[in-house]
């Protein structure tokens, strides 16, 4: 596992809709997503059974929050903005790396539109998705 320095607080959902807290290192998780967990037992979890890695805040998201969901435009970058869809019928909308990555790799990173998300950042396996709409691009 990487260093204790790059770890991050992390939630993982599972396709099968488990959820599991921990620390991991989200930029490592391809094949698998190695995760340290709240007792200090240390997972594996193959990437085909992953809906997403949720690099949050806090473990415990207040569960009556509703995200916003609406655009921000931010002058300069690279984004897509993006509404996502699961099968399991979960929607996230946030902004995207505009690059090959989304079209070579198995995932991708989202950052919620939404700055007061638990969530600060995911990742998104592109297997478990259903729909991907690109709302503007810039």
């Amino acid at each position: 596992m990487s260093s204790e320095s790059t770890l991050q607080k992390v939630v993982v959902r599972t396709r099968q809709g488990e959820v599991r807290r921990g620390f991991s290192d989200p930029r490592q998780i391809e094949p698998s997503l190695r995760l340290i967990n709240t007792q200090g037992d240390e997972e594996s979890f193959d990437l085909g059974d992953l809906k997403a890695v949720f690099v949050v805040k806090e473990f415990e998201g207040d569960p009556k929050y509703k995200a916003v969901q609406s655009l921000s435009r931010l002058k300069g970058s690279r984004a897509v903005w993006v509404r996502l869809k699961f099968f399991d019928g979960e929607e996230i909308e946030g902004r995207i790396q505009n690059n090959l990555s989304l079209l070579t790799e198995d995932g991708f990173f989202i950052w919620p539109s939404d700055s007061d998300s638990n969530n600060r950042y995911a990742y998104i396996v592109k297997s478990a998705l259903e729909e991907f709409a690109i709302l503007s691009a810039d």
